[in-house]
């Protein structure tokens, strides 16, 4: 690599870094890459805990769209601080916002949508390090069964062209942690990162992309360790977690979206792999696959 390159590459990291601090000059300086050709500027401030991101531009930005791209791009970041993102768009001419809107982001907004499908007499039973109970107890209120011919999925990334997929009801709560949390054991598959204590009780994690043929967790550049993702499932009666790239929300489908994906796939990943759903570009896993893939058998059965 030549030495141009090699501070190239520095200084990304240390943008990446920064913007995932949350600082919000460099925040603003990328948003505003992306936007660019849109013809709107953002600014991007902390208020009381919040994120504001503002957008103007003549006339105001259209919400759609521009809330769309702020919310996946901040999202990406993972932000470990980050709960609440608000964007609001304005006109060159006006400082007040014409429009607004308030996103819940991270495991917070997840637990809600948890909440929602399972209903209220499961609420007790999932959780999440960043729900509040006023939050877990309203979302529980207002929740709606979903209809037979819908399923439900946590939608995820892998160092993979596809986003995945994963059905909710196998998912009992989605954790953040950090490097530090996980005990890590000897003399075990290389996709078993060690132990987490949960809830008083000991949940063996494991690298999903090291299960299914990929980088580890841990070489891939854009994994922020102080702050991974966890997508704690209960299966066969085994309790498991699965330490993920990002984690972005949950999406309903039609059962009869998913595809047979017979063919499609490489033969490491080929027999994790429940179907494939064409609308959403994304791979739908199977969770029992996943609980019974013989390289986890040791740990998860003691023999």
């Amino acid at each position: 690599m030549s030495e141009r390159a090699r501070s190239s590459s520095v200084e990304q990291q240390r943008i990446l870094q920064l913007a995932r601090a949350g600082e919000p000059e460099t925040l603003t300086a990328l948003l505003n890459h992306r936007l660019q050709p849109r013809g709107i500027t953002a600014k991007v401030r902390w208020h009381e805990g919040e994120l504001r991101v503002t957008l103007v531009a003549q006339p105001a930005p259209e919400p759609a769209s521009n809330v769309q791209l702020i919310e996946q791009a901040i999202a990406k970041l993972n932000i470990p601080t980050l709960e609440v993102l608000v964007i609001a768009g304005c006109t060159s001419a006006r400082s007040q916002p014409v429009w607004q809107q308030r996103r819940q982001l991270g495991a917070a907004a997840l637990v809600e949508d948890l909440l929602a499908w399972l209903g209220a007499d499961t609420a007790a039973t999932v959780s999440t390090p960043l729900a509040s109970p006023a939050t877990s107890t309203s979302t529980a209120a207002r929740s709606l069964p979903t209809p037979v011919s819908e399923r439900r999925f946590l939608r995820f990334q892998l160092p993979l062209e596809n986003s995945l997929l994963l059905a909710v009801d196998c998912i009992q709560e989605v954790l953040r942690l950090t490097l530090t949390q996980i005990l890590p054991v000897p003399d075990m598959p290389e996709a078993v990162l060690g132990l987490y204590n949960w809830r008083g009780e000991m949940l063996w994690l494991i690298d999903l992309s090291r299960l299914l043929g990929l980088t580890a967790i841990w070489e891939q550049p854009d994994v922020t360790l102080d702050a991974l993702n966890a997508i704690v499932l209960c299966v066969e009666q085994h309790t498991l977690a699965l330490v993920v790239q990002q984690v972005d929300g949950i999406e309903a489908y039609a059962s009869q979206a998913i595809q047979n994906s017979q063919g499609l796939f490489p033969a490491h990943l080929a027999p994790f792999v429940e179907g494939y759903l064409r609308e959403a570009g994304s791979i739908a896993l199977d969770a029992r696959a996943i609980a019974r893939a013989p390289r986890l058998q040791t740990v998860l059965t003691g023999h």
